[in-house]
């Protein structure tokens, strides 16, 4: 039997990566001083999905209408929360998660489900 969930994260996925396609770059958040660098000198870090957002970097308030972050590489604390898009209860789960970045490499958050829990994920793309 196919569960409901994973067929609607299935589709949320493939229609989130369509929009980031359209709009590459827009709505993406620089979180460093100064003027923007080159592409090889930064690490992206692009929603990966409907309902994944962005709410802190480093401690720093991201806003909700971001798609995708630009840093400098290095270690970098995200708080992340997933909204069921799905859900009648809207239910949310939340999580801080650590990445070290790399420069000139764009990364996916992306949510996971492992023994019924659902674990947040940061991939390279």
């Amino acid at each position: 039997m196919v569960s409901w969930r994973v067929v609607l994260k299935a589709a949320g996925v493939c229609m989130v990566l369509a929009a980031l396609t359209m709009v590459s770059g827009c709505n993406t958040l620089q979180l460093y001083q100064g003027d923007p660098l080159p592409a090889d000198q930064v690490a992206k870090v692009q929603l990966g999905e409907i309902g994944v957002h962005i709410q802190k970097v480093n401690g720093t308030d991201v806003g909700s209408s971001i798609m995708g972050v630009e840093l400098l590489p290095g270690r970098h604390q995200f708080d992340l929360v997933y909204q069921s898009p799905s859900d009648v209860y809207m239910s949310s789960t939340r999580t801080l998660k650590t990445v070290d970045l790399r420069a000139g490499k764009t990364y996916l958050v992306m949510t996971k489900e492992v023994s019924d829990r659902l674990i947040f994920v940061v991939e390279e793309r």
